[in-house]
């Protein structure tokens, strides 16, 4: 029985398997795949069927590994994989932030939508702020469909699909996962569950907080953020909110930091980012967290990716069940035809622009430091050096 979650998991099959070593062949020596308007179209209408039962905070049990901003980088997702397994052999809770500003948006959320149809209990979407229409439609990722599919229905389909993510998570009962951050408006978590689904914007306080909302020290409680969106929130207003709620720490993501994972109010909020070289003066590292079932969280951070740029890529339009699929170099007029067995592209002859080699995988390029769900002793050296993303 056709379903477009497996078809793309079945494109998808020759990178997945690929070593951390390897990751830049993706695009190089291994095509990307580009599926059809209706493969889309299909992915999003299975996902909604599912995402409208879903709840608006999940509960969820370790072990699991947190994954925060992608922003369209597909390397950056393939690593972690590579180095932590694939679902559902390693199950997974994504902070949002999927799409804009990378160049494989689409192909990032449509990974992590198929896995998600597939693998339901260890894969967790939750919305970041880019998952609205008002950030999407500006910054690449209706344009990037636009041009993939010349009109706008997919870029609507995903949209809908975002309608219904859940916005927050709580994992072993003790860690409270969000986007962005805690809301003035938000007492307890029956303040949360309150909130029903489909939502189409920010225009509630409580919501626009938990997607947009960053830490700062020049408050204790609640102001207005200079990003023109959200509240920042102080130390009191977390120790007020955990006390609230008997969770013990915060786990958030939307801000761009150096060793992509930083501490704030004394280590009861992490900020995790996870596309590397997001920015490039100095660039960023990639960085996930590990949370085992005994309340222990291991951050861990990745070295930089070189920088990819889409239309130099090696990408197809890959059609299942052993049809013809154009194989082509995105943004060029070269297109070849190849045979297509069993989801694997055989025989490649092209010649591609070589994209700089991955940093060897070894311990050296990793940061990998433990700490209790109470403490943070290592993390609180850290300083809170942030880039604030739309």
């Amino acid at each position: 029985m056709y379903r477009a979650s497996a078809t793309i998991l079945n494109a998808f099959k020759d990178i997945l398997s690929l070593n951390a070593s390897h990751i830049t062949k993706i695009g190089r020596d291994i095509p990307i795949p580009i599926f059809s308007e209706e493969v889309l179209l299909d992915l999003n209408r299975y996902s909604q069927h599912f995402l409208q039962k879903s709840p608006i905070m999940e509960r969820i049990v370790g072990p699991i590994i947190i994954v925060g901003d992608l922003h369209g980088s597909l390397h950056d997702l393939i690593r972690i994989f590579a180095e932590n397994g694939v679902p559902p052999k390693q199950s997974y809770l994504f902070l949002g932030d999927y799409i804009d500003r990378g160049p494989f948006s689409v192909e990032v959320i449509t990974l992590l939508m198929a896995l998600q149809c597939e693998y339901r209990t260890n894969i967790t979407l939750l919305r970041g702020n880019h998952e609205f229409r008002s950030v999407n439609s500006s910054y690449g990722f209706k344009d990037d469909l636009m041009g993939l599919y010349g009109n706008d229905s997919v870029w609507e389909s995903f949209n809908i699909s975002f309608d219904y993510f859940p916005l927050c998570a709580i994992i072993n009962c003790v860690y409270f996962c969000v986007h962005g951050g805690i809301s003035s408006e938000m007492k307890d978590l029956k303040d949360i569950e309150f909130l029903q689904k489909p939502i189409y914007d920010t225009s509630l306080q409580i919501v626009e907080d938990m997607v947009w909302a960053d830490p700062s020290t020049r408050f204790q409680l609640f102001n207005e953020s200079s990003r023109g969106h959200g509240k920042e929130f102080g130390p009191t207003a977390v120790n007020i909110f955990l006390e609230n709620t008997g969770l013990t720490q915060i786990f958030r993501a939307h801000q761009c930091v150096d060793l992509g994972i930083d501490v704030f109010a004394q280590g009861k909020v992490v900020t995790v980012f996870s596309a590397s070289s997001y920015k490039s003066d100095p660039p960023n590292k990639s960085a996930i967290i590990k949370c085992d079932k005994s309340g222990n969280v291991v951050p861990v951070s990745y070295g930089e990716l070189p920088v990819i740029v889409r239309n130099q890529q090696k990408m197809f339009h890959y059609i299942p069940k052993n049809r013809k699929n154009v194989i082509q170099k995105s943004g060029s007029n070269e297109m070849f035809e190849k045979t297509k067995t069993h989801g694997i592209v055989k025989n490649l002859i092209m010649n591609f622009a070589q994209c700089p080699k991955l940093p060897s995988s070894n311990r050296k390029n990793r940061l990998s430091f433990s700490f209790p769900h109470t403490q943070c002793p290592i993390m609180n050296s850290f300083q809170y050096n942030t880039l604030s993303t739309d």
